[in-house]
C-alpha cells in the first residue's frame, strides 16, 4: 500500500505540469477543466456527503447547505465577493487536506481492497487541478505549491498514525466542519478558474464533463461493492434509473408537442415545411432542452438522493418488465442531454438553475 500512497502524492503534484503542458491549447486547458469539474462534484455527492451521513447522520445535510449559502450571503453583505471567493478557496483547501488525511487512513488499512486504494490515488489528478488552479490564481505559485504540499503532508499523516487519529477525527465537530467545507467547495467549483478563457469554446468544456462522467462511472465500478457507501450509492443510482424511465416518455411527448406547436404557430405560413420542422427541431434540442435539462436532472436527483437517506419509497433494483417505449426514451432523453452538455459545458447549465447574477473572481 506504500507505493499507492507515494503515487496518490505524485499524482497530485501532476497538476502543475499538466496545465505548463496546455498552455499552448486553451481548448485543453478547458477539457481538462470540464474533467476536475465533474470528477471533483462526484467526489462531494457520491463519497464525502454520503460518508459524512453515514458517520453523523442526515444533519450533516444542513451544513452543507450552510457551506453553499454563507460564501453567497457575505459577498452581498460586504459587497466584495473577490474577498469571500479567496478565503472560500482557502478553507475548502484546507478542508480538502483533512479529507486527504482520511484518505490516507483508508489506503492504510491492511483490509481495504486494492480497487478502493487506485480510487483513492486516482482521483488526486482532478484534486490537484483544482487545488493548483484557484490558489495559484489568487495566491501565486508558491501558496499554490504549499497547498499541494498540505494537502500531500495530510495524506501521510493519515496512512501513518492512522490508529491514533481515527478516533478523535470521528467527532461530530470534524463531520459538521467537513460538510460546511464541501458546501463552499460547491461554491469554489460553480466559479470558472481564470486559465479558462471566456472565449474558448464551450465544446471543450462540454468534452471535459462528458470525459469525466465516463471517468467518474469507471471509478464507481471499480470501488468496494461490499461497502456501505458503495450499496448507498446502487440505491442512488437505482432509484434515478427507475424515475428515469417512468418520466422519459412523457418528456418525449412535450417534446413533441412543442415541437408541433413551433412548427404551426403564427407566422410561419410563407416559411418551407423543411424550415418549419428544421426551425421546431433546433428549438426543442437546444433551447428547450438546454432550458429543461438542468430542472429534470436536479429533480431526479434530489428525489432519489432524499430517498436513499429518508426511505419514503422503497424501489428495488430496476425491474426488466419497462418495455421498449420506456428504455428506448430514456436513451434518446439521454444523448439529447450530452448532446446539450457538448454544445454548453455543465456550468452554464446549472446557471439556469442560479439566479441571474454573475461575478468574476
Amino acid at each position: 500500500m506504500e507505493i499507492l500512497l507515494f503515487l496518490s502524492i505524485a499524482l497530485l503534484f501532476i497538476a502543475p505540469l499538466l496545465t505548463l503542458i496546455s498552455q499552448r491549447s486553451t481548448s485543453y486547458v478547458a477539457i481538462l477543466n470540464g474533467f476536475v469539474f465533474v470528477v471533483i462534484s462526484a467526489l462531494i455527492f457520491f463519497h464525502i456527503i454520503p460518508d459524512l451521513i453515514i458517520e453523523t447522520g442526515e444533519i450533516v445535510l444542513l451544513f452543507v447547505f450552510l457551506g453553499l449559502l454563507l460564501p453567497w450571503v457575505t459577498e452581498k453583505a460586504l459587497h466584495n465577493s473577490n474577498l469571500v471567493h479567496k478565503v472560500s478557496i482557502l478553507v475548502a483547501v484546507l478542508g480538502l487536506a483533512l479529507h486527504a488525511m482520511m484518505d490516507g487512513m483508508a489506503m492504510s488499512d491492511m483490509h481495504a481492497s486494492t480497487h478502493l486504494a487506485y480510487a483513492v490515488a486516482i482521483h488526486r489528478i482532478p484534486m490537484g487541478l483544482l487545488v493548483w488552479w484557484f490558489v495559484k490564481t489568487h495566491f501565486g505559485r508558491f501558496a499554490a505549491y504549499l497547498m499541494l504540499g498540505i494537502i500531500a503532508t495530510g495524506t501521510i499523516v493519515g496512512f501513518y498514525f492512522a490508529e491514533s487519529l481515527l478516533a478523535p477525527l470521528q467527532a461530530t465537530g470534524i463531520s459538521y466542519f467537513q460538510a460546511i467545507v464541501a458546501g463552499m467547495l460547491i461554491h469554489v467549483l460553480l466559479h470558472q478558474p481564470h486559465e479558462i478563457s471566456e472565449s474558448t469554446n464551450q465544446h471543450a468544456e462540454g468534452t471535459g464533463n462528458l470525459l469525466g462522467i465516463v471517468g467518474v462511472i469507471l471509478l464507481l465500478e471499480v470501488s468496494d461493492h461490499s461497502s456501505t457507501e458503495t450499496n448507498w450509492l446502487h440505491d442512488v443510482a437505482s432509484t434515478m434509473t427507475t424515475l428515469s424511465l417512468e418520466i422519459a416518455p412523457i418528456l418525449i411527448l412535450v417534446f413533441i408537442f412543442v415541437g408541433l406547436i413551433v412548427v404551426f404557430k403564427p407566422g410561419n405560413e410563407r416559411k418551407s415545411n423543411h424550415n418549419k420542422y428544421m426551425n421546431a427541431v433546433r428549438y426543442v434540442s437546444h433551447d428547450l432542452q438546454d432550458q429543461l435539462a438542468p430542472w429534470i436532472v436536479l429533480g431526479v436527483f434530489i428525489a432519489s438522493f432524499l430517498n436513499s437517506i429518508f426511505q419514503i419509497v422503497q424501489f428495488t433494483d430496476v425491474p426488466v418488465t419497462y418495455s421498449w417505449v420506456e428504455w428506448s426514451s430514456l436513451f434518446l432523453i439521454l444523448a439529447l442531454l450530452g448532446y446539450s452538455i457538448f454544445r454548453n459545458g455543465m456550468r452554464s447549465l446549472i446557471a439556469e438553475l442560479l439566479p441571474h447574477h454573475t461575478h468574476d473572481h
